[in-house]
C-alpha cells in the first residue's frame, strides 16, 4: 500500500497571526484612510473562531472577471454564507501593487491576508493558477473543495460548499476532495 501523507495545517498557521478586517472597530467613513490601515489587524484565532469553514478567496483588482465575482461574492457572503453556514471569506490578493490590493479590498466586508502577508506562498501551496479562485477550507486546515468559484456561481447561497461542490458525483469530479 502506497500513502500519499499531507501535513495539515490549521487556519491560523496557514494565514497566519493576523488578518485584515473591516469590522475590527473602523468606522466606514475611515474606511479609504490607508494611513490608518494596520489599525485594522485582528488576530486570526479571534476573527474566524467561529468559522464552520473558511473561503480563501484569491483576486485581484483590474480582472473583469474578478470584479464580476467579486459583486456575486459580496451579496452571496451577505446573505447566505455567513449566516446561513457559518462560511467566513479570506480575500487573498493577486495584485501587483499594495495600492492595487487596498482599492480593490475597500468595498469588501470580510477579512484579508495581509499585502505583506504569506499571500504567494498560500497561492503556490493550492495552486492557484487562475482568478478568481475560492478554495473551501475546514477550521483545521484540510480542503473542502478548490471550486469554491464554480459552486457559488451556480448557486450562490453556498449549499454546496460545506460538503464538497459536487458530492454527489465525488467518484467522477476530478475537482472535488471530498468523498
Amino acid at each position: 500500500f502506497f500513502f500519499e501523507f499531507y501535513a495539515i495545517m490549521s487556519i491560523c498557521e496557514l494565514l497566519g497571526e493576523q488578518l485584515l478586517d473591516h469590522n475590527s472597530g473602523t468606522s466606514p467613513e475611515n474606511l479609504g484612510n490607508w494611513s490608518n490601515f494596520d489599525s485594522q489587524l485582528t488576530s486570526t484565532e479571534s476573527a474566524l473562531s467561529d468559522a464552520k469553514a473558511v473561503g480563501l478567496y484569491f483576486s485581484a483588482k483590474g480582472d473583469a472577471k474578478c470584479a464580476k465575482f467579486n459583486a456575486m461574492l459580496l451579496t452571496s457572503h451577505a446573505v447566505y454564507l455567513k449566516n446561513d453556514h457559518g462560511i467566513e471569506i479570506v480575500f487573498v490578493s493577486r495584485d501587483k501593487t499594495e495600492e492595487a490590493f487596498k482599492e480593490f479590498y475597500q468595498p469588501m466586508r470580510w477579512k484579508a491576508v495581509p499585502y505583506d502577508g504569506p499571500r504567494d506562498t498560500l497561492a503556490s501551496k493550492f495552486g492557484v493558477s487562475s482568478l478568481p479562485t475560492v478554495i473551501m477550507l475546514r477550521p483545521d486546515g484540510s480542503i473542502i473543495t478548490k471550486d469554491g468559484y464554480q459552486t457559488i456561481c451556480k448557486d450562490p447561497t453556498g449549499y454546496g460548499l460545506l460538503n464538497g461542490s459536487h458530492s454527489k458525483k465525488t467518484k467522477k469530479c476530478p475537482g472535488c476532495t471530498v468523498q
